[in-house]
């Protein structure tokens, strides 16, 4: 069967996919897509003015509208990228964003040698 790892919260063993299952069902991270890439073309805009190279890294950290002061905003591109398509959980984020998402997703300057925060 599949691996199972040890969840001591729920005192059992459960797999990666239940553990992920779980998580994803918290409350935390599920940002409406729109509301997320407004604010990260907002972010983009701002930082670009300072260094019209700019581009957001997997780490960029960042305060959000919505109140969180540290959202993770590169990790929330990383995890949605066009790059990593090939992972199955990246192509699922994918599937429920509508075109125009993944065209402003796919439109931020994100990744690559050049990344680097301000």
């Amino acid at each position: 069967g599949r691996p199972k790892v040890w969840n001591p919260n729920l005192a059992c063993w459960v797999t990666e996919e239940r553990k992920r299952q779980r998580i994803d069902a918290l409350p935390y991270g599920h940002i409406p897509v729109d509301d997320a890439l407004d604010a990260l073309e907002v972010e983009v805009a701002r930082k670009r003015q300072a260094d019209p190279g700019w581009r957001l890294s997997s780490r960029y950290e960042m305060a959000a509208p919505w109140g969180d002061r540290r959202w993770m905003a590169g990790h929330w591109v990383m995890n949605r990228s066009a790059d990593r398509e090939n992972w199955k959980a990246i192509r699922a984020k994918r599937a429920k964003m509508t075109e125009r998402q993944r065209q402003r997703l796919d439109a931020l300057p994100y990744g690559g040698a050049a990344a680097k925060q301000v």
